[in-house]
């Protein structure tokens, strides 16, 4: 019974933890949390791609080692004529 009571806490906790680390990534915009988000829903659409993320939960962003080209994410080395 102790056991099951000590899997028990162990789930909340890793629940907590898990919403903790969500609120870390729309607050602080930590690169590694953008890339485990491919898609995000935001005020004017969905963005798509594993190079998408939002922003401060709004604005679709293109993170390293990517940059927006045409709309797009694609990596530095595919445009760097700019």
């Amino acid at each position: 019974m102790k056991f099951l009571c000590f899997l028990a806490l162990l789930s909340v906790f890793a629940m907590v933890a898990f919403a903790a680390q969500d609120l870390k990534c729309g607050a602080n915009e930590h690169i590694d949390c953008w890339r485990r988000e491919p898609t995000c829903s935001n005020p004017h659409g969905i963005c798509q791609g594993s190079c998408y993320a939002c922003a401060n939960g709004s604005k679709c962003i293109c993170t390293y080692p990517y940059v927006r080209n045409n709309g797009k994410c694609t990596k530095y080395s595919e445009c760097r004529k700019h």
